[in-house]
């Protein structure tokens, strides 16, 4: 009996020297990855004792790891939920955290884990960013707006006859200021939905009167390229819940860029059909089709690809990216089918209304 005893405890012992062991390694892990951070880690108990910090928050709130530990550390944050504080500072100069609090085991005991991340430089270029959009909402987009109507008017001879030569000249100057405004409007609407201050009007609408008008708005812009737009496969009774706005803007950018993309003389095809409860919406050209090695940045910000004499027609590079973050936001998504020298179909999703 002895002797077994004595090789129950030896193994006791083994085991007990083993588990040792494995937790001094895993605790020298965590101590290497948390001390080369670069975010502020802080561990609480259940009563808000801190228990550890790292060297990074050490550096954020100005004080030493032994003025920290044994002390209480209040925050109010939902687990595993971002939100940012602001500490060290006269608001001026403030350093600005982003905050996530998660339930942890800390020595066989439940603690929490606080990760708090230094992104006072990318909220000073996002204030920046903000304040650019407002002078160019305020500052250019207006003046633009009022030199377009102006040579509209000129140009529709509301001013007396002008010599052919000038005309040229200042229809051009009219197709410019268009582009030049279309830029700025995708830019504006680029950065309201990036920081979520799009504002979204839902009504439920029938959908193929909504399709209609979209195309009946961009016909004139087709016929520029010599290029029809034809609608089939329509579903009269279809419903959605969309914002109309939203849903001509997507639209609008499929087919002026289907027109561009179009030889001379050929036809967009537009149609409607259900799928797996949601409408789908194609744009289908007979264009040079989008090259392989491009195809995962076609919905990236200012992407446009060189296919002959496509690019000297204009484009801001931004149409595709905007459609992609406003049918998202309307609930859907958005997908495309090309083959080389046969064409794209760009198509969208919505979720169709039941009600």
């Amino acid at each position: 009996r002895s002797i077994r005893y004595s090789i129950e405890r030896y193994n006791l012992i083994s085991e007990l020297k083993r588990n040792t062991k494995a937790l001094e390694a895993s605790e020298e892990r965590f101590r290497i990855i948390t001390e080369q951070n670069a975010d502020a880690i802080v561990v609480v108990d259940d009563e808000r004792i801190v228990r550890f910090v790292n060297p990074t928050a050490e550096k954020v709130f100005n004080r030493s790891a032994d003025e920290f530990i044994g002390k209480q550390f209040d925050f109010s944050s939902e687990y595993g939920v971002e939100t940012n504080i602001e500490v060290s500072g006269d608001g001026e100069n403030s350093t600005i955290l982003e905050f996530r609090a998660n339930r942890i085991k800390w020595q066989d005991r439940d603690a929490i884990l606080m990760t708090l991340r230094d992104v006072t430089e990318r909220k000073q270029v996002e204030k920046m960013k903000d304040e650019v959009i407002s002078i160019v909402s305020h500052e250019i987009r207006g003046p633009l707006t009022s030199i377009i109507n102006s040579l509209s008017l000129i140009i529709d001879g509301e001013t007396g006859d002008i010599p052919e030569p000038t005309k040229r000249m200042i229809e051009i100057a009219y197709r410019n200021s268009e582009r030049l405004l279309r830029l700025t409007n995708d830019m504006l609407d680029i950065r309201k939905i990036e920081s979520g201050k799009m504002e979204f009007n839902y009504q439920v609408l029938e959908l193929m009167p909504l399709v209609e008008q979209t195309i009946e708005i961009n016909r004139s812009y087709a016929e520029q390229f010599k290029v029809r737009i034809r609608l089939e496969n329509t579903i009269p009774d279809a419903k959605i819940k969309t914002d109309s706005d939203r849903f001509i803007q997507i639209l609008t950018n499929l087919l002026t860029n289907a027109a561009k993309f179009s030889p001379p003389e050929d036809e967009i095809i537009v149609s409607v059909s259900r799928n797996e409860g949601f409408l789908r919406i194609s744009v289908k050209d007979h264009g040079p089709g989008i090259p392989e090695d491009f195809q995962n940045r076609i919905f990236s910000k200012f992407a446009q690809f060189t296919a002959q004499g496509a690019r000297r027609k204009g484009g801001s590079g931004l149409g595709l990216s905007i459609s992609k973050m406003l049918v998202e936001n309307l609930g859907g998504s958005i997908g495309f089918e090309t083959k080389p020298n046969e064409g794209t179909t760009f198509y969208f999703d919505l979720p169709e209304y039941r009600g």
